[in-house]
């Protein structure tokens, strides 16, 4: 039996390019029919995404990301997300 990899890799990409790439010990998606998590090891498989947060967690720490519209693939050590937009999530929008 295969070890599971440690962490996951995981990239971001938009029509502009890369918006994030690194590594993961789980990545939450906005599914078409509802969030899920992957973790090293996961199934493969493709989905559909709707608008909202996606988050990558490392450690103790989020990075969240608002996506919109796309597609995501997930193998057991790696996730691709391909969406039409994509943007860090911000602390505060109207902080100066």
């Amino acid at each position: 039996m295969k070890d599971l990899p440690a962490r996951l890799e995981y990239e971001i990409v938009t029509p502009d390019g890369v918006l994030a790439s690194g590594q993961a010990d789980e990545v939450v998606v906005p599914g078409s029919q509802g969030a899920f998590g992957v973790r090293p090891g996961h199934a493969r498989f493709a989905s559909t995404i709707d608008r909202g947060y996606l988050s990558v967690r490392v450690a103790d720490s989020s990075l969240d990301y608002y996506v919109a519209q796309g597609l995501v693939q997930v193998g057991p050590e790696r996730v691709v997300v391909c969406v039409r937009e994509g943007n860090p999530r911000q602390e505060n929008p109207n902080a100066a």
